[in-house]
């Protein structure tokens, strides 16, 4: 099924019954192609746009978990059950309001999405300038182009140099604290830390935590991402779940030219997936966290039937807040909670799932290990896309590069540049659950400029930090890491940081303007030659 020019398109059309007409089509013949003439459109709702003017207000709560257990949300468009699917916006524009989630495919394969660009009439975020800072209370003048009634939830916010466009360091999180408007454009909030905030220093305010991706991917296979651009979103700019092999060439999740932010959260993030992650000749700049993350989650035990059989349970939130069931037939670690240590192997027999208990019934082909405890946590191998990243750039954001934690990784030829956290950080996590143990990792080829100075920096670290959050950190967590003729210039107190790794070979890099070039804990089996330092 082609949908192709329903009829001629103009700059500023609203877009939205013809969209979702065209998308009907296809999800009747369960394939199709949609074809934009090239223009700049409008998408309305008129529901995404009272819920944004009530979010505005106070009356919605920016930290709703939108998707857990039937919490409703707006979707502009949802494909499902589609086969050779296309989209070409042949370089459309498509501008949103409100709060929405723009496209969302699931159990989709072989779909192609290319030369479209997603941006927002009225981004989730305003900038302004403080103009003043006493008694725990902050008064700002806000920017015009970000019109303000009062009322309006400060979730969090940053300071930015207008100059070079960068994030700073100081980064709080207020959850809900509400501008109070005393003249046009002119707000105060409380904030009990005011007196670290300087007078005349610029601002970026988030007004929302986390809504929906801007593409959102469940169940799908073979997605192919192509010269797509992603200017703002109030959630992540892409998520994938449950779903195999992703492609994205020249994708840009970036700010438009007169805002200092893209989207909200993580340009990409990838949660129990399978396959291929496949980043190339891609850009990232001015989101509100990682630019992409990689990992699926740890079950924790929450009954012990018999020696096959548990409920299990996810002790966080996913980022599209659906519980991550396993399946039968998938292979797992049982992991030692206080190290994140593997100690042994199962396989999943038969799964029941309950979403609303957030919980499942696991049952294993073999007994239990023999030493297994009710404290153990799983984590379900099956579920592990490798990641390339080759000749991207990941610029001016606010925390870290890259989060690895998955296996069979490379990044090569890539450019870090003045991201406020670590540029790479290979971790697992007992208090985000994001597992696992990283394995087959080579990073080798980049830059990395003026990373690890704020938000998002573990272990001081510049460029590359390997670690784990957890109570005893042991080594054997992380494996098999090379890490090879990568620049590195400060300002971190470090380089490169390794720890919990067993087995990693550092060799070639040249590490400029840090204290320490290179630090190792709690490992075995590290290999450094012909590294070189200006100390």
């Amino acid at each position: 099924m082609k949908v192709d020019r329903p009829h001629e398109f103009c700059d500023g059309m609203d877009i939205s019954e013809t969209l979702r007409n065209a998308v009907d089509k296809c999800c009747k013949f369960k394939t199709g192609k949609i074809i934009l003439p090239r223009g700049k459109y409008i998408f309305k709702d008129e529901k995404s746009i009272r819920d944004f003017k009530n979010l505005m207000i106070g009356n919605i709560n920016p930290d709703t978990k939108w998707g857990r257990c039937g919490i409703p949300f707006n979707r502009a468009v949802s494909f499902k059950n589609c086969d050779n699917l296309v989209i070409d916006g042949q370089g459309s524009t498509i501008i949103f309001e409100g709060l929405i989630q723009p496209f969302e495919f699931i159990n989709c394969s072989n779909v192609l999405i290319k030369n479209i660009s997603i941006d927002w009439n009225r981004p989730m975020f305003s900038e302004g300038r403080v103009l003043n800072n006493e008694n725990d209370t902050i008064k700002a003048k806000i920017f015009d182009n970000y019109f303000i009634n009062g009322g309006e939830p400060v979730w969090s916010f940053q300071d930015y140099d207008p100059a070079t466009r960068r994030f700073g360091v100081f980064c709080p999180f207020c959850r809900g604290t509400s501008m109070e408007l005393i003249a046009p454009q002119v707000v105060r909030f409380k904030f009990p830390d005011s007196g670290r905030v300087q007078i005349g220093s610029y601002l970026m305010f988030r007004h929302i935590g986390n809504y929906r991706p801007a593409l959102y991917f469940f169940n799908c296979t073979n997605v192919n991402v192509e010269n797509v651009t992603i200017n703002a979103n109030p959630g992540m700019g892409i998520i994938g779940h449950s779903s195999k092999d992703f492609i994205f060439r020249k994708l840009k999740v970036i700010p438009r030219d007169e805002r200092i932010m893209s989207v909200n959260t993580d340009a990409a993030h990838f949660i129990s997936c399978t396959g291929t992650i496949d980043f190339e000749d891609c850009y990232f700049q001015g989101m509100g966290d990682d630019a992409v993350n990689v990992h699926s989650f740890y079950f924790s035990v929450k009954k012990r039937f018999d020696d096959r059989t548990i409920l299990a349970t996810i002790e966080a939130v996913t980022q599209d807040c659906l519980f991550d069931s396993p399946s039968a037939g998938d292979c797992v670690e049982f992991i030692r909670r206080d190290t994140l240590l593997p100690y042994a192997s199962g396989k999943i027999k038969f799964v029941e799932t309950d979403p609303e208990d957030w919980s499942c019934t696991i049952r294993f082909s073999q007994p239990l290990p023999e030493s297994f405890d009710n404290t153990d946590l799983i984590s379900n191998v099956s579920r592990t896309a490798k990641l390339r990243f080759v000749r991207c750039l990941v610029k001016n954001i606010r925390a870290r590069g890259l989060l690895i934690q998955t296996r069979g990784v490379i990044v090569k030829d890539c450019t870090f540049d003045h991201c406020t956290g670590t540029g790479i950080h290979i971790d697992t996590a007992t208090g985000w659950f994001e597992s696992m143990g990283a394995r087959d990792i080579v990073i080798r080829d980049n830059r990395f400029i003026g990373c690890g100075y704020g938000p998002g920096t573990y272990k001081r670290t510049s460029g590359i930090s390997v670690l784990t959050e957890c109570e005893i950190p042991v080594a054997g967590v992380h494996r098999n890491i090379t890490i090879k003729n990568n620049y590195i210039k400060g300002p971190g107190d470090t380089g490169i940081y390794i720890s919990c790794t067993d087995g990693a070979v550092i060799c070639k890099n040249n590490i400029e303007e840090v204290k320490n070039a290179i630090k190792i804990q709690y490992s075995n089996n590290i290999k450094l030659y012909e590294n070189r330092t200006d100390r």
